[in-house]
């Protein structure tokens, strides 16, 4: 495959890029490469958060005196790592960009990684949470390049899931909310890397705090027929399910069946796609009661959210999922440690990305040292984004770092409504019952 035909030029192409204004004096463009799958929606979120961010950027005039650029990397399906080395090398020795964000499925992670001590340019992944940053502590030197950006790792999701579990889940299920005493619960997800990673790490969590874990069920991708799974799932004895689920097929479908079967089970966790509305309207009104983690809660955050918020529905029409939220945020983060260090030279450029301590639209960004992980400080990976234990970061709050929050959805038709259940400082609603419980 030519490698012309992973990269869309600033400007070129069916919405590929976002398209810069006139350069003064000839100047040469600041280069941002993003990586995302053109033909789903967190590939197309990563795009068009990096389109926001340059857009606002080049009207303030840009960085360093230059204007920005962006050049897309489009993978389409994000789950061939042979697509993501070819488009890596393309971004970086062909078009010669100056950084790179994005990286959703962490499938895709070995395909590019190994080439980094060679490539030699920051990558901040926005999407996945699983992997890459584990090199930097063990080889410095080759891997410094890499960050994991307003994005936690797979270990401090784990650890603000069972803050969540504990705090709002195990009280409902053992106080008799979901129709009986009961602390059984199930985990699910899809059979792919960073779900199966996330299930194997909650599962011994989730016990420690008091919950009786039956099962531990992952789903094929490409699965249609749920019958045999919510026969598994009526016969668990569970009232609970907590998911991982980030394929855009599963993750209507399941809740879908769900419904139809009338299942009582409230679900809760990671289910990535419902982040969209459509994908939630294309559930029938089977997400109603669902809670999801989501890093791009239209919740008051920072002082930030509610603007990028704003912009982004009227420059796109649509509400953004988490890696619009975090690859705007890190083209900012990058903007801003360019202009600390004057210069857009890779090792500059990382060693003031090391000192980040910006404020963004999803909290305050600032990454784990190399001495944290030695120090073996809880969650700290070296150049992963630090998680915050602040349950808001408005003004006069305690900014001190990233954390999901917890919504719950309502869908009616073609209308979608979310409340911010978790943390609860921040909540916009109470938890109510999914449909299958009243009347029970």
């Amino acid at each position: 495959m030519n490698r012309r035909q992973f990269l869309k030029t600033t400007g070129l192409a069916a919405g590929a890029a976002f398209l810069t204004q006139p350069l003064g004096f000839g100047a040469e463009p600041i280069k941002f490469g993003i990586t995302g799958g053109g033909k789903i929606s967190f590939g197309q979120g990563m795009l068009r958060g990096a389109q926001l961010a340059v857009g606002e950027l080049n009207a303030k005039g840009g960085v360093l005196g230059r204007q920005l650029a962006i050049e897309f990397a489009d993978l389409e399906t994000e789950s061939d790592p042979t697509l993501a080395k070819s488009a890596m090398q393309s971004l970086i020795i062909d078009k010669k960009v100056d950084a790179v964000a994005g990286v959703f499925r962490s499938e895709m992670l070995p395909g590019f990684v190994p080439d980094i001590p060679r490539l030699r340019k920051p990558v901040l992944i926005t999407g996945s949470t699983t992997g890459g940053t584990d090199n930097v502590n063990k080889d410095y030197d080759n891997f410094k390049y890499l960050f994991r950006s307003v994005i936690i790792g797979t270990n401090a999701l784990v650890a603000d899931a069972i803050s969540f579990c504990a705090g709002l889940v195990l009280p409902l299920a053992k106080g008799g909310a979901f129709g009986t005493s009961t602390n059984k619960l199930v985990l699910l997800g899809e059979d792919l890397v960073s779900s199966r990673g996330f299930r194997g790490l909650i599962e011994p969590a989730l016990k420690g705090v008091g919950f009786d874990v039956v099962t531990n069920l992952s789903i094929a991708v490409g699965t249609t027929d749920f019958g045999p799974i919510i026969n598994q799932l009526q016969n668990s004895g569970a009232s609970v399910a907590y998911t991982f689920l980030s394929d855009p097929n599963l993750s209507v479908l399941f809740p879908a069946a769900a419904a139809v079967a009338k299942l009582k089970m409230a679900a809760f966790g990671i289910n990535a796609p419902l982040q969209l509305d459509a994908a939630a309207i294309a559930t029938r009104g089977g997400a109603t009661g669902t809670v999801i983690t989501d890093f791009a809660g239209e919740v008051a955050v920072t002082n930030k959210t509610k603007g990028f918020f704003d912009a982004y529905r009227k420059q796109f029409n649509e509400r953004p999922v988490y890696t619009s939220l975090t690859t705007y945020d890190t083209v900012y983060v990058i903007a801003e440690a360019m202009t600390r260090a004057g210069s857009t030279n890779a090792d500059d450029v990382v060693a003031a990305l090391e000192k980040t301590n910006y404020v963004g639209s999803g909290g305050l960004i600032k990454y784990y040292t190399r001495q944290q992980e030695n120090d073996k400080v809880p969650l700290a990976v070296a150049h992963n984004t630090v998680y915050s234990t602040s349950p808001t970061q408005v003004p006069g709050a305690n900014y001190d770092g990233i954390a999901p929050i917890h919504t719950q959805l309502f869908v009616d038709g073609n209308n979608v409504k979310r409340e911010t259940v978790w943390p609860k400082e921040i909540a916009t609603g109470q938890y109510q019952l999914p449909p299958a419980f009243k009347g029970s």
